[in-house]
C-alpha cells in the first residue's frame, strides 16, 4: 500500500493499471503499430477503455485520427456497442470532438459508417469549432456517410460552423448533389443563410453547376435569389455566367433578383446573358423590365470595359436581342467600346443587315434653320448651303449648326486638338506624360457649338474633304473623358491655362455620321396637334443630355428661377444626385441671361436652350500667367532663371520699399 500523501490509499494493483492504461495510448501513437497485439490488449480486459489523455481523448478517438488503426477502432465499437459500461460510443472530449466526428474529419468511411449503425455515437454533438459529423463529411465530401447521417434524423443540419459555412453550402462546394437535395427536404438546413463571403447556397450551386440543386432552392423560396456578394454577383448573375438558362428564368421569374444589378465589374445580368449567348434569358429580361418597370434590367449599362448589352448582341450576332434592345429600351445606339468599336461596326462585321436597317436614319430636313456662331444669324439650311460649296450644316442634340469646311479647316491648330486624361486632377499630384492617352487625339467643335464636345481628328479630316458631303449627324458615343488637354499645352507653347487634366472638366465625344437631304415642308402651326402647340408655347424647352425637358414659361422670371427648376427636374429623375450641381443654359451664341430670357419667353416654341451641368466643387482655376504646372524640362529651366512668383513678388516689394 500507498499513501499519496491525501490520505488516499492506493494500491500496487491500481498503479499497475494506470501504467498498463497509459502505456496503452501511448502505443496507439506509435509511427508503426502492432495491429493485432492491439486488438488482443483490447479484448483481453486488462485495459481501461474509458481512460483519456491530456486532451481528453480516449483510445476510441485517438484509433479515429489515423487510417492504420481502423481496425483497432473498429474492434473498440464492437466492445462499446456491447458494454457502454466499458466504452461511450458518445464520448466527447475537450474539444467537444467525439468518435465519429473524427472519423468524419479522417475520412475513415468505413469506421463512421459502423459508429452510425450503433446509434450510440451521438451525431447531433457540436464541438467548439462550431463543426458537426455532418459538415465534416460533407467538407470531405464522403457521401454515403452524409447520407447516413442525414437519416438518423439527428445530424444537426442546420449547424453554422465558425466558419460561417452550412452542411448544405459545403454539399454544394464539394458538388454532392444527392446529399444536398436530401438536406433541402429536412426543412431545417438554412437555404437562406449567407456565408462570410456573402454566399448562399444558391449561388454556389450556380456557381458550380448543380441545376436540380439551384431549382429546389429556389422553389424552397427561402434561398434569398437577390442576395450580392462580395464579388458584386447575385444567383442570376452567376446562373447567366454558366449558362444555366433554366435557372436564370427560373430567378427571373421570382421578381427579388435584381434584374439591373450591377457587379463589380459593372456587368449586368443580362450584359452577361450576351456574352455568353443565352439569347433566351436575356430577351426575357427585357421583356420583364417592360412589362414591369420596378424590374428594370438596366438595358443601357456600360461596363468596365465600356460595353453595353447591345454591343455584345451584336458582337455575338444575337440580332434579335440586339433588335429588341433598340425597339424597346432607348439605349445609346452609338456607344463605343474600349477598342472605340460601335454597334454599327459590329453588325457590320458580322452582316447583321436587320439591325442595321433598324438604327434611325441620318437625315437633315433642309427646309428647317440652322444657327452659325460666326455670323450669329439663323438661316434656311438649304439656302446655306447653296450660298458656297464649301459650306456645312451638323444636326446635334436636335438642333441644326451652320460652318464651312473653310472654318473647320482653321480649327485644326494645335490649340484646338485635344488629348484626353485618364483623370482629373491637381497636374503636380502626377506625372503629366503619363497620365495623357496621346494614342487619339481630337478635335474641339466649341466654335460652332455652344457647348465643348470632341470629335475624333480622323473624323475632323473626313469634314473638310471636298468629297464628304455638306450634312452631318452628330452621335453622343458614351465615352466621356475625364479631362483634356491641348497639344499647345503639351509642346509647351501656350494652351489655355485651365486645359491641363483639371477636374470639372469632363468632355463627351461625337462620332460623325454622313446625313442625307429630306425635303420635307415645316410644318403650319395650324395643322399640328392642339395639344402638342399648347405644350411648346407654354413651355421653355431645356435639353440636356438627349433628352428634352420642360418648365413652364409661368414659373420662371429669372435664370435663376429657370435653372432651380431643371434641377429640382434633374434630380427627381434620378439624373443626379442632389442639387449641389451648377447649371448654365445656352442658347444661340452664348450663355443665357435674364435679358436674354425674356426673349426666349416671348416664342419658347421656337427656342430649345442646351444646358451644361457641373458639380458645384468643380476643378480648381488657375490664373493664366500661373505656368508653374508645367513638367516639361524646357519650362524648368526657364522656370529656375525666373524664379517663381513668389520670389518675384518679394524682389517687386524689397524694390518699392
Amino acid at each position: 500500500m500507498n499513501d499519496t500523501g491525501d490520505n488516499t490509499v492506493v494500491s500496487e494493483n491500481d498503479i499497475n493499471l494506470v501504467v498498463s492504461e497509459e502505456s496503452f495510448l501511448d502505443k496507439l501513437t506509435q509511427l508503426n503499430p502492432d495491429i493485432e497485439s492491439l486488438i488482443k490488449e483490447i479484448n483481453s480486459g486488462n485495459v481501461d477503455l474509458k481512460h483519456s489523455d491530456v486532451y481528453g481523448d480516449n483510445a476510441l478517438i485517438m484509433a479515429c485520427q489515423d487510417e492504420q488503426l481502423k481496425e483497432v477502432a473498429r474492434a473498440l465499437i464492437t466492445i462499446g456497442n456491447t458494454d457502454i459500461a466499458k466504452l461511450d460510443l458518445g464520448y466527447v472530449n475537450k474539444n467537444g470532438d467525439t468518435a465519429l466526428m473524427m472519423a468524419c474529419y479522417n475520412g475513415l468511411i468505413e469506421v463512421a459508417t459502423a459508429l452510425i449503425a450503433t446509434g450510440k455515437s451521438k451525431p447531433d454533438t457540436v464541438n467548439y469549432d462550431g463543426e458537426t459529423a455532418l459538415t465534416y463529411v460533407c467538407r470531405n465530401g464522403m457521401r454515403e456517410v452524409a447520407l447516413a447521417l442525414i437519416d438518423t434524423g439527428i445530424s444537426a443540419p442546420g449547424q453554422v460552423a465558425n466558419d460561417g459555412l452550412t452542411a448544405l453550402i459545403l454539399a454544394c462546394h464539394t458538388k454532392l448533389v444527392d446529399v444536398a437535395l436530401e438536406l433541402i427536404k429536412t426543412n431545417q438546413s438554412k437555404p437562406g443563410h449567407i456565408d462570410g463571403d456573402g454566399d448562399t447556397a444558391l449561388m454556389v450551386a450556380c456557381r458550380n453547376e448543380l441545376l436540380d440543386v439551384a431549382q429546389q432552392l429556389i422553389d424552397t423560396r427561402k434561398s434569398k435569389p437577390g442576395q450580392v456578394n462580395r464579388e458584386g454577383d447575385t444567383a442570376l448573375i452567376i446562373a447567366c455566367r454558366n449558362g444555366l438558362s433554366g435557372v436564370a428564368q427560373q430567378l427571373i421569374e421570382t421578381d427579388k433578383s435584381k434584374l439591373g444589378h450591377v457587379n463589380n465589374n459593372g456587368n449586368t445580368a443580362l450584359i452577361i446573358a450576351c456574352q455568353v449567348g443565352l439569347s433566351d434569358v436575356a430577351l426575357k429580361l427585357i421583356d420583364k423590365g417592360k412589362d414591369n418597370p420596378e424590374q428594370n434590367p438596366n438595358p443601357g449599362q456600360v461596363n468596365n470595359n465600356k460595353d453595353t448589352a447591345l454591343i455584345i448582341a451584336c458582337q455575338n450576332g444575337l440580332s434579335d436581342v440586339a433588335l429588341k434592345l433598340i425597339d424597346k429600351c432607348g439605349v445609346n445606339l452609338y456607344q463605343v467600346d474600349k477598342d472605340g468599336f460601335s454597334v454599327l461596326d459590329y453588325a457590320t462585321q458580322n452582316d447583321l443587315s436587320e439591325v442595321i436597317n433598324a438604327f434611325p436614319k441620318d437625315e437633315i430636313n433642309i427646309n428647317q434653320t440652322g444657327f452659325s456662331a460666326e455670323t450669329v444669324v439663323n438661316t434656311v439650311i438649304q439656302d446655306y448651303l447653296k450660298e458656297t460649296p464649301g459650306n456645312i450644316v451638323f444636326l446635334f442634340n436636335g438642333q441644326y449648326y451652320h460652318t464651312s469646311k473653310k472654318s473647320l479647316k482653321k480649327q485644326l491648330i494645335i490649340t484646338n486638338v485635344k488629348y484626353g486624361c485618364k483623370k482629373a486632377g491637381d497636374s503636380l499630384q502626377f506625372v503629366l506624360d503619363e497620365n495623357v492617352m496621346y494614342d487619339t487625339p481630337y478635335l474641339s467643335l466649341s466654335s460652332v457649338f455652344p457647348v465643348q464636345i470632341l470629335i475624333k481628328l480622323e473624323d475632323a479630316d473626313k469634314i473638310i474633304d471636298p468629297l464628304s458631303g455638306n450634312m452631318f449627324v452628330l452621335r453622343n458615343t458614351g465615352l466621356k473623358l475625364p479631362a483634356i488637354v491641348s497639344e499647345d499645352f503639351l509642346r509647351g507653347s501656350g494652351g489655355a491655362s485651365s486645359d491641363h487634366c483639371q477636374p470639372g472638366k469632363a468632355t463627351d465625344v461625337y462620332a460623325v455620321f454622313v446625313a442625307s437631304p429630306v425635303c420635307g415642308a415645316i410644318a403650319n402651326v395650324d395643322e399640328k396637334d392642339d395639344a402638342l402647340i399648347a405644350v411648346q408655347k407654354n413651355n421653355f424647352i431645356i435639353r440636356y443630355k438627349e433628352k428634352n425637358y420642360t418648365i413652364p414659361v409661368g414659373q420662371v422670371n429669372s435664370v435663376e428661377e429657370l435653372n432651380n427648376l431643371f434641377l429640382d427636374q434633374l434630380v427627381s429623375q434620378e439624373v443626379v444626385p442632389d442639387k449641389n450641381y451648377k447649371v448654365r443654359l445656352l442658347f444661340g451664341s452664348g450663355i443665357v441671361c435674364d435679358e436674354k430670357l425674356k426673349k426666349i419667353k416671348e416664342d419658347p416654341s421656337n427656342s430649345v436652350i442646351q444646358a451644361v451641368v457641373n458639380k458645384q466643387n468643380g476643378g480648381k482655376r488657375t490664373k493664366k500667367v500661373k505656368r508653374v504646372n508645367r513638367v516639361r524640362k524646357t519650362k524648368r529651366a526657364k522656370r529656375t532663371k525666373r524664379g517663381n512668383r513668389a520670389t518675384l513678388a518679394k524682389k517687386r516689394k524689397t524694390k518699392r520699399k
